[in-house]
């Protein structure tokens, strides 16, 4: 909850440097898309399925983010089998460094408040002489972790309102609420393998669309860009 209070908070300090600077904040655009590495992910690992879908809505350089994803692991072992299913989302705000960028182009820093919940199951196999194979299970159902990410990166235009990039994420160690006797969380939606932290990333394919067109510079910022050439050496 403080999480959430303090994005609130960088939220409203984002807006009132922007109304301060005398920013436009009618909305430019609306970015929608696919997060092509929970794909790969699932390509390339076996008993892994997830996929993710990502958003973004631009307010001059302020950019209002947002990605969900669902995800699905079996790990078999010799004597165990995981499985782990659930959700994610993220949520935050970005700054966009570039200047004078009418078209939606975007390098990027920001932050984001994450959350997933999940169920899980690890089924241990033993061999015991007399009886046989025994199988033991232990479930648990509605875990919640919430996690933030600082991230940076890229989104960039390749044809009309077609764009790519890719987003690094900073994520720091997740809170899982639980319940002292339940299983010890192996895998969490969206986060990775639990209390792993550090870097992941993201690669967006994204489709644009624009609320405005772009308007041309005026003369004013023109004439200053001409007296800025003239005066540099």
């Amino acid at each position: 909850m403080k999480s959430i209070f303090s994005l609130l908070f960088i939220f409203s300090s984002l807006f009132a440097q922007a109304q301060f600077m005398g920013w436009d904040l009618r909305p430019q655009g609306l970015r929608l898309g696919i997060d092509a590495i929970p794909a790969i992910g699932s390509a390339l690992q076996p008993g892994k399925q997830a996929f993710g879908v990502d958003a973004d809505l631009q307010f001059n350089k302020i950019l209002l983010a947002a990605d969900y994803g669902v995800s699905r692991l079996n790990a078999d072992g010799p004597n165990y089998r995981y499985t782990n299913e659930g959700s994610y989302y993220r949520f935050g705000a970005d700054y966009n460094i570039t200047h004078r960028n009418p078209f939606g182009d975007a390098v990027f820093v920001g932050m984001r408040f994450a959350s997933a919940g999940f169920d899980e199951q690890l089924i241990n196999a033993y061999q015991v002489p007399t009886f046989g194979v025994i199988r033991d299970s232990t479930r648990s159902e509605g875990l919640q972790a919430n996690w933030l990410e600082a991230v940076m990166g890229l989104k960039a235009r390749i044809k009309n309102n077609f764009f790519l990039g890719f987003t690094i994420r900073y994520r720091l160690a997740a809170g899982l609420a639980r319940d002292a006797d339940r299983l010890e969380s192996f895998e969490i939606p969206g986060y990775g393998r639990n209390n792993s932290g550090g870097f992941g990333i993201s690669y967006h394919i994204m489709y644009r669309i624009p609320f405005r067109k772009p308007s041309p510079p005026s003369l004013d910022k023109l004439s200053e860009g001409i007296i800025d050439e003239e005066e540099s050496p």
